[in-house]
């Protein structure tokens, strides 16, 4: 009744028995056993299992720490279990493992229009108040494992706890308010009248609270759906448990907002760390590595003709051109990164630059014949194999990059669906000399991918300018190379892979130009629903014409003579109720076009919007080659041309101050 399938976001569960983390510490490790309370009947038990495991034990309950008897009362109420590895080298590995539930709570109206309320702050009954800014929470028992057995009662008693009362948004304990005390009567918790487990993921770290010993965190997902919510922001009381009187005290007040779940994920990144990072090396196959991606993104659009392939990824992660980051926080959403190095060229020649003006890729055709434009400067990746090389310098990269793009020129308006046969021996190469090379800057980019669905893409840009003798003045096309193996043991055969458009134009006049190109696709998008809307008023007409004809159809065959309604007759039914089911299905696509379409007209929608400026800034500066940036550094105070670390919409820049209008379009 609320479109649970439609509600998923994406997420896909992972098994729950799968437990790498970080380092791949408890990779290949397996289970030897879970220890029960009558393993463990006393504290002192349990310190002295924990010490035969080498655990510093003596170092608990100081310095902000846990004792052992947190721990032990810790298994004894089921909030943890303490079980015991083998790891693949044989050494034994205590682990403590919790149970997490993290709820998206909604109601039946909202659901429909993803909308959940969220928890922004709690209050104690002193008065004291903190930023909450997290969803309703909620440690499970080990009894209640596995979830999927008790997940209607675990919803419930969540609900139970944290919402015990429904008060007013503006209620607060304060000089005007006294801390209400528990009555059965005024109890109004929401009802659970549906909920679907959404997203499984595991989290391995040192605990902080007992030293030396690894936590693994299972986190649930899950949304719960109730009767009885509040149509507009609300407060409510927890209570703690009965004390030794009978007395319930006020625990918190927690402050609920309804949000859109795009605007509480915004919320949910803020405080993520790095929990795992994957480079070559990392997985054994591509097969491992997406049983990894599946934990956190939905493949089922990979390997399709708009996105590539988990094989093509895992290419990239060995050939180093690209690691893998997975950042998150206990109460928060996992987010997946690919985090690319670009150097990003400004090509111009000593006349041209005279006026400022830069070698613009506009537009690119593949051996395909079909075309797209492209309003961008030439940019080429960087390997973190070269990065990491004490030996790699950064003018040399830019020099050897310009003289193999621009190595083959011709005439702008060179096709390659008009040639047949092309032989690249017939192009002679061309005779362009770099002259100078300045480095511009350092900038960051973030996207959602456009070649791996569900994947955020972080760039790191390196932008340098590239002065070349050797280029015409006037607007020209270059031919793309490549080394193809032909089929057999022949050797490498050189083949056009794609030619490039390059135009001569200011920063201002590249603008310009992207300008055009965003107002004619708004006309082909305005042009695409006007087609889809008549399309679907067809369809609608079409359905209505197939019910009158249904009904016809039912009336001459109930005239028939009972000999004359033969299979003829049923077989006219049959195909009629296809039709009308077709008619339904191609009215069902063509609502999700128009859902998509409205979706990419919201700037809210796309995650990258969503992402906190200073995580993108903590993962730009994580993900960056330290060494690589200091030498650019010294280049450009050798040049003096100083650089400074700025913000700009959020994000950290390392941009020049001089010429930054020439900075180009990215």
């Amino acid at each position: 009744a609320w479109g649970y399938a439609a509600r998923c976001d994406g997420n896909v569960m992972s098994d729950s028995s799968r437990k790498d983390g970080p380092g791949g510490i408890l990779q290949d490790a397996s289970l030897l056993r879970t220890l029960k309370l009558e393993d463990l009947p006393t504290a002192e038990a349990l310190e002295q299992f924990l010490k035969e495991q080498s655990l510093p034990v003596e170092s608990w309950g100081k310095d902000g720490t846990k004792d052992v008897r947190a721990f032990w009362k810790e298994i004894k109420l089921q909030e943890s279990n303490l079980e015991l590895w083998k790891k693949a080298d044989g050494e034994l590995q205590p682990v403590r493992t919790t149970y997490v539930l993290r709820a998206k709570v909604t109601s039946p109206e909202h659901y429909e229009r993803g909308i959940f309320v969220f928890n922004t702050w709690q209050q104690y009954a002193n008065g004291t108040q903190r930023t909450r800014n997290g969803l309703l929470s909620e440690k499970l028992c080990t009894a209640e494992i596995p979830i999927e057995s008790h997940l209607q009662e675990v919803c419930q008693r969540a609900i139970n706890e944290e919402m015990m009362r429904i008060v007013s948004s503006t209620f607060k304990v304060g000089e005007h308010q006294s801390v209400p005390s528990y009555d059965e009567d005024s109890r109004n918790s929401p009802q659970v009248v549906g909920q679907k487990m959404v997203d499984h993921t595991i989290e391995i770290e040192a605990s902080k609270s007992f030293p030396g010993l690894l936590t693994v965190y299972h986190l649930y997902t899950v949304d719960i759906v109730c009767s009885g919510m509040p149509h507009f922001d609300f407060n409510t009381l927890e209570y703690a448990e009965p004390d030794s009187d009978g007395q319930r005290k006020l625990k918190y007040v927690h402050a609920w907002v309804w949000l859109e779940w795009g605007e509480i994920r915004r919320y949910l990144f803020e405080g993520s760390k790095l929990a795992e990072r994957k480079e070559k090396g990392s997985f054994n196959s591509s097969d491992e590595l997406r049983s990894w991606l599946g934990r956190f993104v939905d493949l089922s659009m990979w390997s399709t003709k708009n996105f590539g392939s988990v094989e093509e990824l895992y290419k990239e992660v060995e050939e180093q051109e690209t690691d893998l980051e997975l950042w998150s926080r206990h109460d928060g959403v996992p987010l997946l990164m690919r985090v690319v190095h670009l150097m990003q060229i400004k090509v111009s020649s000593p006349q041209q630059v005279k006026e400022r003006r830069y070698a613009i890729n506009q537009w690119m055709q593949n051996s395909k014949g079909r075309a797209r434009e492209v309003h961008r400067f030439f940019a080429r990746k960087l390997s973190m194999k070269d990065l990491q090389s004490d030996s790699f310098q950064f003018d040399q990269a830019v020099r050897t990059a310009v003289v193999e793009e621009l190595s083959h020129i011709v005439d702008p308006h060179f096709q390659l669906n008009q040639q047949h046969g092309l032989n690249v021996a017939h192009f002679q190469p061309s005779a362009v000399d770099v002259v100078s090379v300045e480095f511009l800057g350092h900038r960051i980019d973030v996207e959602e991918s456009p070649s791996y669905s569900g994947v955020i893409t972080l760039y790191q840009i390196f932008t340098a300018e590239a002065i070349c003798d050797g280029l015409p003045e006037t607007n020209f096309a270059t031919l793309q190379v490549k080394q193809l193996q032909p089929d057999g043991d022949s050797p490498k055969q050189p083949e056009v892979a794609c030619v490039k458009g390059w135009v001569w134009a200011t920063w201002q006049e590249s603008l310009d130009m992207i300008h055009s190109h965003t107002q004619e696709i708004k006309r082909r998008l305005r042009s695409n629903e006007s087609d889809l809307e008549s399309f679907q008023r067809h369809v609608v007409e079409g359905q209505k014409t197939s019910g009158l004809l249904s009904k016809a159809l039912q009336d001459i065959i109930a005239k028939l003579p009972e000999g004359e309604k033969d299979d003829q007759a049923a077989q006219a039914m049959t195909l009629l109720q296809s039709l009308q089911s077709q008619l339904a299905g191609a009215e069902g696509c063509v609502v999700d076009q128009q859902g998509k379409a409205a979706s990419s007209r919201t700037v809210e929608n796309s995650i990258v919007k969503r992402l906190p400026p200073q995580i993108v800034a903590k993962m730009a500066e994580n993900s960056l080659p330290k060494k690589l940036l200091q030498a650019l550094q010294n280049m450009s105070e050798h040049r003096r041309r100083p650089t400074s670390l700025e913000c700009t919409s959020g994000y950290a820049l390392y941009e020049p101050l001089k010429r930054r209008t020439s900075a180009g379009v990215h």
